[in-house]
């Protein structure tokens, strides 16, 4: 049975009408076009290869890649739905959402499709002989109003929903997420709870562990139906990286464990070793340690990605590793077989989720096939650790870092990095322009 066929038979017993489906960007947007089921189902669907020339914005990248711009004529790709992804929305009758993976016409994966290189590195750690489980934490803040860009006449001062700092509060907001969650568990998001946060109105929301690709679909989707679902309530959801200069920021972490590929061991747990840390988790660990450095770019893509990443800001500054340590880069949680792994502390919530999981598989193997040095475990405080290799601290330094890493390349590919940097460079001189509120306060009357 084709996957055309397998589509519209899942439609069909869903009851859809009409379909959203699209593929996720560099920046991580979910990138859909409206269909009607008998389309959907029934033909190849495409979209102008300009989803990788553009910005967050819309802005044309400005020059254009060698791969889409004027010169190409920004010819289509092919768009191949995944079935496994169609979702019916609770909250529209006969509409359903499903996420695409972009293929050339030949059926050849996309280079720059972010899903397209969480498979492939997902295929590589399997064939390692390792079954990779992994989870990522989404955090969030809630705010009142719709705002619109600063210089709209419909602009509104985005404010907290509630305020002051009231982590693991058992009523602000609590009848909210509760709602929120019974809704995303009707779309298919397998929620396994919610709590309250640092910051005001922030919040965090957990999924199930599992595949990969699985874990960085849900968590795409989950975005898209928390900014939904919060647009129905007059409310904004953003996971930007540090809405507020006085609060903490919204952390992305990453947990990843490797099991045997054809038993249930758990290769990052050994109760013969010191804190029961395996040889493979700590040269995985190794791997991270001497790759992050370089290709931070991908865990930290923006220019307010860098505003978290400050000492006792709840966000490492330095590439170490603790146990059980959430000063460090990375936590090391060895308590038992079934739940030891390792837990990447540097993404901010606005990581690409494909990107940052290929990343970190692709280091972490690279580690273990290497036979590196089993990474040196901190005790006491990571912030305070300056024989560790430090972050960078700008999306500037960054990109240096990029540019220059043979890691980066080796783990990523040549072509990828080259777009990749173009799209950052675009970023930061988007920045560079700017001239910001602060500047506009501090300047304006006194010079």
């Amino acid at each position: 049975m084709s996957a055309a066929t397998d589509l519209g038979t899942r439609l069909a017993e869903l009851g859809i009408r009409t379909l959203r489906a699209g593929g996720v960007d560099l920046d991580g947007l979910w990138r859909c076009k409206q269909l009607t089921a008998a389309k959907a189902g029934g033909d190849t669907l495409s979209q102008c290869n300009y989803v990788f020339g553009i910005d967050l914005q819309d802005q044309v990248y400005d020059p254009v890649s060698s791969y889409t711009g004027w010169e190409t004529g920004w010819p289509d790709i092919r768009m191949r739905v995944d079935p496994d992804t169609v979702r019916a929305l609770p909250w529209e009758a006969g509409v359903a959402t499903a996420i695409c993976d972009y293929v050339d016409w030949d059926g050849a994966p996309v280079h720059l499709c972010p899903r397209g290189m969480l498979r492939r590195i997902t295929e590589e750690t399997t064939a390692a002989g390792f079954t990779p489980d992994v989870a990522m934490e989404l955090e969030f803040f809630v705010f009142e109003g719709r705002p619109e860009p600063r210089n709209s006449p419909m602009a509104v001062a985005a404010s907290p929903m509630f305020a002051g700092n009231h982590g693991y509060h058992p009523h602000r907001g609590m009848d909210l997420m509760e709602r929120w969650s019974r809704q995303l568990q009707e779309y298919g998001i397998p929620v396994e709870g919610a709590l309250t946060e640092w910051g005001a109105s922030q919040f965090e929301i957990n999924i199930d562990h599992g595949d990969p690709l699985r874990v960085a679909d849900d968590i795409v989707m989950t975005k898209h139906a928390l900014k939904a679902l919060a647009a129905r309530d007059g409310l904004t959801v953003s996971f930007m990286a540090r809405p507020c200069a006085t609060g903490p920021g919204s952390s992305g972490h990453v947990h990843v464990s490797l099991w045997g590929k054809d038993d249930e061991r758990n290769t990052f747990f050994d109760a013969d070793r010191p804190d029961n840390a395996s040889d493979d988790l700590l040269r995985f660990a190794a791997g991270l340690v001497r790759d992050l450095p370089e290709t931070a770019l991908v865990a930290l893509p923006f220019v307010n990605s860098y505003r978290r990443v400050g000492d006792y800001l709840s966000s490492p500054t330095r590439i170490n590793v603790g146990v059980e340590n959430r000063t460090t880069g990375l936590r090391l949680i060895t308590h038992d077989d079934r739940s030891a792994r390792l837990e990447l502390r540097v993404p901010g919530a606005d990581v690409n989720p494909y990107l940052i999981l290929a990343s970190t598989l692709a280091s972490g193997l690279a580690g273990i096939r290497d036979g590196l040095d089993p990474a040196p475990v901190l005790r006491g405080d990571g912030y305070a650790d300056t024989a560790a290799p430090p972050l960078p601290r700008s999306l500037e330094q960054a990109i240096v870092a990029f540019d220059a890493s043979k890691r980066a390349r080796l783990v990523l590919g040549d072509e990828f990095v080259a777009h990749y940097l173009h799209t950052r460079r675009w970023e930061l001189a988007k920045w560079q322009e700017a001239v910001t509120d602060w500047e506009i306060d501090r300047y304006l009357e006194m010079t």
